[in-house]
């Protein structure tokens, strides 16, 4: 095992840890707010706070698993972008969980969604911006933990958006959305392992 491989494995397992530990506290404080154990207030914010530090767990891993890197890519310029990424999500991170935890709720519930969103609409328009001229496949080269990590962040940007339809819409609009984010994501997962095998195939 060379040292790169390594390091992505280390990484992956820090990261399991991370994000483990943040969707056990989800799922506490979930259970605890239907139970009435909770405060309805408290859960949302130990939520959503768990949430934002999941974000910064996986920020923090982006450089390290080189998830923007296409198959043929040099390696210098992909990791500029994982870089890049990789601290964009950080601090996106950490202000959304930040916001959850300093502001009013009314406030909370806007702001934070909109923090969150923003830095993954910032990291797409680097990536788009750092493909053009670029010869090579468009995609990056889909390793098993680039699907895990790609996954997880199109996960936590629905949940960022269920957050806002739920703060401008109300609790019937985000259930909705929650319903066809399941769906969309059972129809995703297995077009990104045929993708997966497919660039494989023609590699």
């Amino acid at each position: 095992m060379n040292s790169l491989n390594s390091s992505q494995n280390a990484a992956m397992a820090r990261l399991a840890v991370s994000v483990g530990i943040c969707v056990a506290i989800i799922a506490i404080m979930a259970s605890g707010k239907i139970q009435g154990i909770a405060d309805g207030e408290a859960a949302k914010r130990s939520v959503a706070t768990a949430l934002g530090l999941m974000l910064l767990a996986i920020g923090n891993c982006v450089p390290k698993l080189r998830l923007f890197q296409s198959r043929n890519s040099t390696t210098s310029s992909a990791v500029s972008v994982d870089r890049f990424a990789g601290w964009v999500l950080v601090f996106g991170g950490a202000g959304f969980a930040l916001i959850w935890l300093l502001t009013p709720l009314e406030d909370a519930v806007i702001a934070g969604p909109f923090i969150g969103i923003l830095s993954f609409l910032i990291v797409f328009a680097r990536w788009l911006y750092w493909r053009q001229g670029q010869n090579h496949a468009a995609l990056p080269s889909p390793t098993l933990s680039r699907l895990i990590v790609a996954i997880i962040l199109i996960s936590i940007f629905w949940t960022f958006g269920i957050f806002f339809v739920d703060a401008v819409w109300g609790d019937v609009a985000a259930r909705w959305a929650a319903i066809i984010f399941v769906f969309s994501l059972s129809g995703l997962v297995p077009f990104i392992m045929l993708l997966r095998n497919w660039q494989r195939d023609s590699e």
